[in-house]
């Protein structure tokens, strides 16, 4: 077994030891799904656990030897996010099992973040009152985020949280594990945008307000945000036809 302790939480590296032997029968489940998260109470601090499935045997063997597995990912991720001035959940270690140097399953501990809200909220948000300032100090962040050369692979309503403070809106990432850290040029900067916002009008306002921040032309912004949304809601839909179609033949 091959660990990860967050220097800072040196004091927690017992447990945090113990935690394969644990997780089955110990923590409170917070997300059951492909992987699954339990919440654990350690010394006063509550710890997200978070689980990523086994790979298929071929994977195993790129993640146990050549490739650094979704857990460490996100370790490292959220590190160079804090380093940067980004609000993440604050990491605590990661965990890989492995068995003749072929991985198994592998955790992510991190602070449980229990405040905020989704993005996903605005996803049928028009920019309407309260909704256009939310939506402009979003694109400010976004802006800030891609100018320190952070790109979330994982861009979603899901995975940025929000919380409005005495001093404004603050965003925090989740499921960091797909990033890159590269120059954001315009069209990947408007790609990032494509799965947030269900109606146009929500999408101009965020354009305007990035496009100034970045000093990018705010009609083209516009056009390619738009561009990629609309892509994305159609190859969303493509793939709802699929799964609705493979569930009926499963049924006759």
């Amino acid at each position: 077994m091959d660990i990860q302790v967050n220097e800072t939480y040196s004091l927690l590296t017992d447990f945090v030891r113990r935690i394969p032997e644990v997780f089955e029968a110990e923590g409170t489940l917070f997300y059951e799904g492909r992987n699954r998260i339990k919440i654990f109470e350690v010394d006063g601090l509550l710890l997200n656990v978070k689980r990523y499935h086994r790979p298929l045997l071929f994977n195993q063997l790129i993640y146990g030897f050549l490739r650094n597995p979704k857990a460490v990912k996100a370790y490292c991720n959220a590190l160079k996010l804090m380093e940067s001035g980004f609000e993440t959940p604050e990491p605590v270690a990661c965990i890989l099992e492995k068995r003749l140097g072929l991985l198994g399953f592998s955790y992510f501990v991190s602070l449980h973040h229990s405040a905020g809200n989704q993005i996903r909220d605005y996803w049928f948000s028009k920019g309407e009152g309260e909704d256009k300032i939310l939506l402009q100090a979003f694109a400010r962040y976004s802006a800030q985020l891609h100018q320190a050369g952070i790109y979330h692979l994982d861009y979603s309503p899901g995975n940025i949280l929000y919380e409005k403070k005495a001093d404004g809106y603050h965003f925090t990432l989740v499921d960091i594990n797909r990033m890159k850290f590269q120059d954001v040029g315009i069209e990947e900067a408007c790609q990032n945008f494509s799965r947030l916002f269900e109606y146009d009008e929500a999408v101009r306002i965020v354009a305007a307000e990035y496009a100034s921040r970045r000093g990018f032309d705010v009609n083209l912004c516009t056009e390619k945000m738009l561009l990629h949304k609309r892509a994305f809601l159609v190859k969303d839909k493509k793939r709802d036809l699929r799964k609705a179609r493979k569930a009926e033949r499963k049924t006759k």
